[in-house]
């Protein structure tokens, strides 16, 4: 369904795809010679929305360059890749975000761990995340503060997450930590996985790429499987923290903000100019996270993914978005109840 078509003298054009994908997030930026898509995934039912990868693929042209972009490590933002006919083809590059593995390690090693036992067990379909990068068949790349991309024909600069920020060195989040580390990691060893020595002498990259060794481990563990049950709300807590942010800075008013999934912490301070207007939003968390670095910013176009239907538990979206922002439109999948096209 075509909402509506604005056009915007002197700007570069591109293609806004905002994708019902029930409760989880698939926005797809495509651009007149490069294309951007931001997840693809689905809380539940992934069998409804699988025909969503097909319609990326006939949209797309395979001679141009498209980047797939995995804001962080929770299912429903990447299990429909799982549909991807070529994906080999359609993607030039693939990127996640970067672990923490120096500076505070408890983090990325809590993540880690976390991914490693659900690949091993296959919990809640776990096992697609090591499958992207094995049926890509090119190297991964990570991304973290400072790095840049290229994108629809404009430059976009990371500015979450901060591997260095004191906001993952809390005693909530070592807890939170610990508390995966500690329940997860005794379980491992019985099967003979030191967590360490992975975690040692790899980065990002190798680990994610070492969760394929596992696949056909086949550990059928109920224990493990409540276990990963029980830690699920640390493990979107830790995930959340780390989650990518992107902003692009140009003398255009081609400005985007892509806010992942990140609390509202962060948002907090995040480095983002407030003076020029900015052309697309994506909301943080579904609608529920807001913050001071949002406060103020004039914007044509909100994109919140979301449904309550399917996640009961979801909260309301944060007033903020609605009354301390300058939206010209606001576009919410839940209310929509379908795929948005978005032309500017």
């Amino acid at each position: 369904m075509v909402l509506g078509v604005y056009p915007y003298q002197g700007r570069t054009s591109f293609d806004v795809f905002h994708f019902d994908v029930g409760q989880g997030d698939c926005i797809l930026l495509k651009g007149q010679l490069t294309n951007l898509l931001v997840d693809c995934g689905t809380k539940y039912n992934t069998g409804r929305y699988k025909n969503i990868p097909f319609f990326i693929e006939r949209i797309l042209d395979h001679h141009q360059s498209t980047i797939f972009l995995i804001s962080h490590f929770h299912d429903d933002h990447y299990n429909l890749f799982q549909y991807f006919y070529s994906p080999n083809l359609l993607f030039s590059e693939i990127y996640v975000p970067r672990l923490p593995l120096r500076v505070n390690r408890h983090v990325g090693k809590a993540i880690f761990l976390y991914l490693m036992a659900s690949v091993i067990v296959n919990f809640r379909g776990s096992r697609i995340l090591p499958q992207i990068f094995r049926r890509f068949g090119r190297p991964a790349s990570t991304l973290q503060k400072g790095d840049k991309i290229n994108a629809i024909g404009q430059k976009m600069n990371v500015i979450w997450p901060d591997l260095s920020s004191n906001l993952l060195s809390t005693k909530e989040v070592y807890e939170r930590s610990n508390k995966i580390i500690t329940n997860l990691q005794p379980l491992l060893e019985r099967y003979d996985i030191q967590i360490d020595n992975y975690i040692d002498q790899n980065d990002t990259l190798e680990l994610l790429s070492i969760l394929n060794e596992f696949i056909n481990r086949d550990i059928h563990s109920e224990e493990i499987e409540r276990i990963l049950n029980e830690l699920e709300v640390e493990f979107k807590y830790l995930n959340n923290l780390i989650s990518l942010v992107l902003i692009t800075y140009v003398k255009r008013k081609d400005r985007i903000i892509l806010l992942g999934d990140v609390p509202k912490k962060v948002i907090d301070i995040l480095n983002i100019n407030r003076r020029p207007e900015y052309r697309v939003i994506k909301a943080a968390h579904h609608g529920t996270e807001f913050g001071n670095s949002l406060r103020g910013l004039n914007n044509d176009i909100l994109l919140i993914s979301r449904n309550c239907g399917e996640y009961k538990a979801l909260r309301k979206v944060n007033y903020g978005y609605y009354c301390e922002m300058n939206n010209r439109l606001i576009l919410s999948t839940e209310n929509v109840k379908s795929s948005i096209i978005f032309r500017t």
